[in-house]
């Protein structure tokens, strides 16, 4: 028994830790959750993305934020989401299809779920979130033509692209048709363009 315990030692010691920090981290964006009533579902909610396989919070404090189109929307999170294999691409509307599930308190009243965000170099306008509707529009994974399933905090210069709960959203497809419409974004709010 104590040779078997030495051998696992030893094979875990080469091995390295099961979450390897330098491990490929994945393709970093950010997102605001839905139906975040109170502090208490903000658990519930942010639990629920932990548990996304293969996601990593990357924002350590994350709050209850604005309301907003009879929802309740956290502070914008920052999270690595795993490449698809053999792609360059995420499937980033698999976060959806976890966190609408959470057990939130007024899950009937506030739906738990998911929206992308999007930051821009100051040019966002009502012109600018009309042509990336029409660009988003019928994209498998996303409900911009949903109330509230796209819109913007313009004087803070982001956008934001709702995510249909059954998933389907690709990363690579929402930025395409984002570049297509002429918005100029980025993922993160202190990134340089990408």
């Amino acid at each position: 028994m104590a040779i078997a315990l030495t051998q696992c030692l030893l094979l875990g010691m080469l091995l390295g830790p099961v979450d390897d920090p330098n491990a490929d981290e994945g393709i970093k964006v950010t997102v605001i959750l839905r139906g975040a009533d109170s502090d208490a579902d903000l658990e519930v909610l942010t639990k629920a993305l932990r548990s996304t396989k293969g996601v990593k919070l990357i924002t350590e404090s994350v709050g209850v934020g604005f309301r907003k189109f009879n929802n309740r929307f956290t502070t914008p999170i920052v999270v690595s989401v795993p490449k698809s294999p053999g792609t360059d691409d995420a499937n980033v509307g698999a976060l959806a299809t976890v966190v609408s599930k959470a057990k939130t308190s007024n899950r009937d009243k506030f739906p738990p779920g998911v929206n992308l965000i999007l930051f821009t170099d100051g040019t966002l306008n009502e012109s600018s979130i009309m042509d990336l509707r029409s660009s988003l529009s019928r994209l498998n994974g996303v409900e911009v033509d949903q109330p509230g399933g796209l819109g913007a905090r313009i004087q803070e210069g982001w956008c934001w692209i709702q995510f249909e709960n059954a998933g389907g959203a690709m990363l690579k497809e929402i930025e395409e048709r984002a570049q297509a419409s002429g918005l100029k974004y980025r993922r993160l709010k202190d990134a340089p363009d990408e």
